[in-house]
């Protein structure tokens, strides 16, 4: 639930920015020095665009212009406090706080790595050898519906979702059983 300023009753969000400034090539001794200034938004210090210094931090506003002017207003007097300099902003990219939380679990899931399987789960999941896997994995209808992700020097990996769709349409030849029977 959003906090309240009993003051004047306004309703106050907390917003997540990034903030690009009008200044490059700066220190890393500089970078931490900002952050330790801008510890109380949890800020973070990066190269942006073009080398420039970029912050991305949490404040707690009732509007998203004034989160934008409590923003660039700590980052241009910690940044001038370190250096000795002062900067503009020149890129801004500002949302709520969850809109920010939703954006990066969507960004988590999108990057999470698929499930894999190699031979020994393979065999399992067809009642066979891994070597026989190696024999499977020659034949046309395999290599039709299922493409290695990575070949290392212990063998291939696929992704876990082609190898099911292929052994639930896969017919067990003719010839030893398997080994589980």
């Amino acid at each position: 639930m959003p906090d309240t300023d009993l003051d004047t009753e306004t309703t106050m969000k907390w917003w997540s920015l990034y903030v690009e400034m009008a200044v490059s090539s700066i220190a890393p001794d500089i970078h931490e020095e900002v952050t330790r200034k801008l510890v109380r938004y949890h800020a973070a210090t990066t190269t942006g665009h073009d080398e420039r210094f970029a912050v991305q931090l949490t404040v707690n506003a009732d509007s998203l212009t004034a989160a934008i002017k409590a923003a660039t207003t700590a980052i241009s007097g910690a940044l001038n406090e370190a250096t000795g300099r002062s900067a503009d902003a020149v890129r801004i990219e500002a949302m709520t706080e969850e809109e920010f939380d939703a954006e990066q679990e969507a960004a988590a899931k999108a990057a999470a790595v698929p499930e894999l399987m190699g031979r020994q789960e393979i065999a399992d999941l067809l009642g066979v050898t891994p070597q026989r896997v190696n024999a499977i994995a020659r034949t046309a209808a395999w290599r039709a519906a299922v493409v290695p992700v990575q070949t290392l020097r212990n063998g291939a990996l696929y992704l876990a979702d082609q190898v099911r769709d292929f052994a639930a349409s896969w017919t067990r030849a003719p010839g030893r059983p398997g080994k589980n029977a």
